[in-house]
Parts: C-alpha cells; sequence; structure tokens
C-alpha cells in the first residue's frame, strides 16, 4: 500500500474517533485512535527518505495519534 492509502485509512478511522468522542464513547475512541495510529505509523514508514517534510508531519501526526489512544510509550518511542 501506498502512503496515501494507508493515510486516507488513518483520516478514516481518526474522523470515527472523535465522532466517538462526540458521543462519549471513550473506549470507542480509543480503540478509533488506535486504528488511526497504526495506519499512520505504517504510512509513515511507507515514505522514501527523501520525502522530509512529508515524513516530518506524518510523523508528527502518528505520535499525537498514539497519544489520543492512550499509547504513551509507543507515541514517545517514535517521538524519539
Amino acid at each position: 500500500m501506498s502512503w496515501l492509502e494507508h493515510h486516507q485509512i488513518s483520516e478514516a478511522a481518526a474522523s470515527a474517533a472523535e465522532a466517538a468522542v462526540r458521543s462519549r464513547n471513550f473506549s470507542e475512541a480509543e480503540r478509533k485512535f488506535f486504528q488511526a495510529a497504526e495506519a499512520e505509523t505504517r504510512a509513515l514508514n511507507s515514505l522514501e527518505d527523501n520525502k522530509v517534510r512529508t515524513r516530518g508531519i506524518t510523523a508528527v501526526s502518528a505520535v499525537s495519534l498514539w497519544f489520543k489512544a492512550k499509547a504513551y510509550e509507543t507515541a514517545e518511542a517514535l517521538a524519539y
């Protein structure tokens, strides 16, 4: 799969997570944020090294999603 395909999956899961937060379904939100973080991390790993700006933006997005999924150690490790 390409960066775009992984990123689109991440966006859809993150959108579902935000909807779950608005509905106060926090366990579903956490699960969806976890799925979004996994997809965004796959997107990050699929990028070529010369895509510096896209890698940076995608990395920040993935760390944020791991944090929202309450996977703090994973977020910290990816941030480093």
